[in-house]
């Protein structure tokens, strides 16, 4: 007599995405689709109670979206570093188990990277002597990409 036992998965394990809190880097020209992060949460499951999707549990005033399948968080507005220097947004995932387990918070610190898309601003020009001239002007990019260069169009 031969006797085959089946076991079948119970969903007793919850999605778990390894860690609670990442810090991720984004140039702020980064254009709509770009794919910031690519979110991957494991089920311990097999099967149906294994399956896993994602969802966002903070968005900050619609700036990333998140594919519920894949896990990919994408630009869907465009950033700027002198409006906003970081995001936070806050996902979730839960398998399609019954009854849904759902994992604990991912927590995406999402810095923005500033780029060199402003011109320097020219705030005084003041004469002296009548041959110097002392030259004043910042540039609202954080980062200097390249070094000012100045060249005398008319003149001595």
């Amino acid at each position: 007599m031969q006797v085959e036992i089946q076991i079948q998965d119970v969903n007793d394990n919850t999605p778990n995405f390894g860690s609670q809190e990442i810090k991720i880097w984004v140039p702020e020209t980064a254009e709509q689709g770009h794919i910031v992060y690519s979110a991957v949460a494991t089920d311990k499951d097999t099967g149906v109670n294994g399956e896993v999707s994602y969802f966002m549990i903070s968005n900050t005033q619609g700036f990333f979206k998140l594919d519920r399948s894949s896990g990919f968080l994408t630009v869907q507005r465009s950033l700027d570093y002198e409006t906003a220097k970081e995001y936070t947004v806050v996902l979730g995932a839960k398998d399609n188990g019954n009854p849904q387990k759902v994992s604990q918070n991912l927590t995406l610190h999402i810095e923005v990277q500033d780029s060199n898309d402003n011109p320097p601003v020219w705030h005084q020009v003041t004469e002296l002597l009548s041959t110097l001239l002392i030259f004043r002007f910042t540039n609202f990019s954080r980062l200097m990409h390249t070094r000012p260069h100045f060249i005398i169009l008319t003149g001595c």
